[in-house]
């Protein structure tokens, strides 16, 4: 369909597990564009289209960045219908991103990268997989229409400006990633929307670590990431029990 785009002749890899609109950021600092919407329209792309992860744009993206379409499409986050998105094999609901603020890795920060991995914008993801550290929030206007423009942020973070905070791994993150790449299993969470069964494992494990009375504005992302592991140990061990 778009053979007649051709790939651009300064271009960078794509890293695996970014989004559409990461990759078109740091495709745009390559090229000399200040910002990823200035980009887009020198490039003919719809920037709305492309942040809400249009077929037709992120083919056009990668087109473009001379890659895997297929690969793209997986790890960006599509809109297919009122309030819901596709990421991978799951169909999750508005509720279940933080769309409206960056949070990034400190130590890829620090690293100079400026790659951003689709499964962050999932507000019960909270640690780097690759680092081992709890995300950071970049310091941003949630009306700002450039909220997608990782690369551009990115590079206006001064190095070592966020504490670095250590996390275990986390079994609810690694459970809804696994929904993400192969699908639902065969458990009865497995048959709840998928921001429904991490809620619920996060309450649940907020209940049994902070108490009842605990206000949820002051649990920091620490005490819920650990409370993701907990809720869901639980509601595992609960569905294997046979009395």
């Amino acid at each position: 369909m778009f053979s007649a785009l051709q790939s651009l002749p300064l271009s960078v890899p794509r890293v695996a597990g970014e989004s559409a609109t990461s990759l078109a950021a740091r495709l745009a600092r390559r090229n000399g564009a200040p910002r990823l919407i200035t980009f887009c329209s020198d490039m003919g792309l719809d920037h709305r289209g492309l942040t809400n992860g249009s077929d037709t744009e992120v083919l056009r993206l990668a087109a473009l960045a001379g890659c895997a379409p297929e690969l793209l499409l997986n790890w960006t986050p599509r809109l297919t219908a009122d309030s819901w998105f596709r990421l991978g094999r799951e169909r999750i609901k508005f509720t279940a991103f933080a769309r409206t603020r960056i949070r990034a890795c400190p130590t890829c920060l620090a690293g100079g990268r400026t790659a951003h991995q689709a499964i962050w914008q999932l507000s019960s993801i909270r640690r780097c997989r690759t680092h081992g550290c709890l995300l950071v929030e970049l310091p941003v206007t949630p009306a700002n229409k450039e909220i997608f423009d990782f690369a551009y942020h990115a590079t206006r973070v001064r190095s070592g400006s966020f504490d670095t905070i250590t996390a275990d791994e986390s079994q609810l993150e690694n459970y809804l990633l696994a929904r993400i790449q192969g699908g639902t299993g065969k458990e009865w969470i497995d048959r709840l929307p998928f921001h429904v069964a991490a809620q619920t494992s996060e309450n649940l494990g907020a209940l049994i670590l902070l108490g009842p009375d605990a206000p949820r504005d002051l649990i920091t992302e620490a005490e819920w990431h650990q409370a993701g592991s907990i809720g869901l140990s639980i509601v595992f061990r609960r569905a294997t029990f046979t009395p």
